[in-house]
């Protein structure tokens, strides 16, 4: 069975994740900055050890069998419309990437 961390890592993950954000924010704001409403979305891991369809674990086919995942979101702002606008512009991002992005480092196309 998949070992999950404890709470106290993980939070110390995501303490180090929003620190290293927060440094960028600073980095491209050399004036100062301030933050409105905040999103966050994450994949949740859990276990799941009674999941046995199609186990494969001995082929190395299905490694990670024992576990299930969805996707959570939390915002600060609980009315409806922000949470749509805030997430909704997250999303379009990722669906429309901006014509200046330098974040070629995950692109599929293959240039062989």
């Amino acid at each position: 069975m998949t070992d999950f961390p404890p709470r106290e890592q993980v939070e110390r993950r995501l303490h180090a994740l929003i620190a290293d954000w927060l440094d960028d924010l600073a980095e491209s704001n050399s004036d100062g900055f301030d933050l409105g409403v905040i999103g966050f979305i994450a994949e949740v891991v859990t276990p799941d050890p009674g999941y046995t369809v199609l186990r494969r674990e001995e082929g190395g086919y299905t490694p990670e069998m024992d576990t299930s995942n969805y996707f959570s979101y939390f915002c600060t702002d609980h009315r409806w419309y922000i949470k749509r606008a805030v997430f909704g512009d997250a999303g379009d991002y990722f669906r429309y990437p901006p014509a200046d992005s330098d974040d070629d480092d995950n692109d599929d196309t293959d240039e062989d």
